[in-house]
């Protein structure tokens, strides 16, 4: 399907939604793949006596270059297939335009700092849970009440998922000025203020608030200061392909692994794993979503139009439609 200003909502792909009530969908293939990926990175690196590496540079780079060497293939191998040997017709894909070699730099140049920013989290949560600061999940095949509990865990990270990437940051976003007021009214309350956790912020808030394009927006619009200043870099890939995902401002990296705090709660117990597939999926699946094609692999056409119009589709249009409860859908 190529892009077109004539698109209906006939010409818009089977919601994700229904996909999810399909078990054989290629999303709950992929999510197999993550928790697979995350299950073999805390076996191989996070059991027994790795946690007494951590001060050991080696260990730490290590760590750094089993996740480049996992994100180099999978979106490399992606873009190979798509872009080097355009393995699918050119039909297929939502823009006809092929983007430029210079964006595909671009944004694997973005994306590699991204995964390394991700092994930094990873080697500071792989020290708190060493240090026995997170509650952990035991997970054994006697207990048949924690294999349940860990599977739950999944289903909820993946709505968390959701709730994250749209709507949740919005909403701690206005919190937080309302907090920064009061710091500023009441000096009294600093100490209290900082002490506080960074709530997670993440795509919506990166947009403008008013919903007006960045360069109309008014001078209030904190939102479209965070896209002038950080969110921006992400969209200089009107045209998006497989690098394009993970490709975005440090800032906005922060706040998009900020996904993964959610296992620093200390009223919830989760298994390290939990962790890393949040963490793999956030590397990985980017790649996915922004591939530019209809293809089986799984990209997106509701984010791939994101990119194209800006101020529109800002979720994912998964499991919980929250274009479609505020209004914000486009086809």
């Amino acid at each position: 399907m190529a892009v077109s200003e004539e698109l209906t909502a006939s010409d818009f792909p089977v919601s994700a939604g229904r996909v999810y009530l399909n078990p054989l969908s290629p999303f709950y293939r992929a999510q197999l793949n993550f928790i697979l990926v995350g299950w073999l990175s805390w076996f191989v690196f996070w059991r027994g006596e790795a946690s007494d590496q951590l001060g050991n540079g080696r260990f730490c780079a290590l760590i750094a270059a089993k996740n480049l060497a996992i994100g180099w293939a999978w979106i490399g191998g992606w873009h190979w297939f798509l872009y080097v040997q355009r393995a699918v017709p050119l039909e297929k894909k939502f823009n006809v335009a092929w983007p430029s070699e210079w964006q595909h730099r671009r944004d694997a140049l973005f994306s590699t700092l991204g995964i390394l920013q991700a092994s930094v989290l990873e080697l500071g949560v792989m020290a708190l849970y060493a240090r026995g600061a997170i509650p952990q999940l035991a997970v054994t095949l006697a207990q048949p009440a924690s294999l349940a509990a860990a599977v739950a865990w999944v289903g909820i990270l993946g709505i968390y998922a959701d709730v994250h990437f749209y709507f949740a940051v919005r909403m701690l976003m206005l919190v937080l000025l309302l907090v920064l007021l009061l710091v500023l009214l009441l000096l009294v309350l600093l100490l209290l203020v900082l002490t506080l956790p960074p709530p997670p912020f993440q795509h919506r808030i990166l947009h403008p608030w008013s919903g007006k394009q960045p360069l109309r927006a008014p001078a209030w619009d904190l939102g479209a200061l965070l896209y002038k200043h950080c969110h921006s870099l992400h969209h200089k890939s009107s045209n998006p392909g497989p690098w394009s995902g993970l490709s975005m401002h440090p800032v906005e990296h922060a706040f998009y692994f900020s996904r993964c705090l959610v296992v620093l709660s200390p009223l919830v117990a989760v298994h390290p794993v939990h962790f890393l597939y949040v963490l793999t999926r956030l590397q990985l699946g980017p790649a996915k979503g922004h591939h530019g094609f209809d293809h089986e692999g799984g990209s997106s056409y509701s984010h791939y139009l994101h990119h194209a119009k800006l101020e529109s589709n800002y979720g994912t249009n998964d499991l919980i439609p929250f274009d479609l409860w505020f209004n914000t859908r486009a086809f």
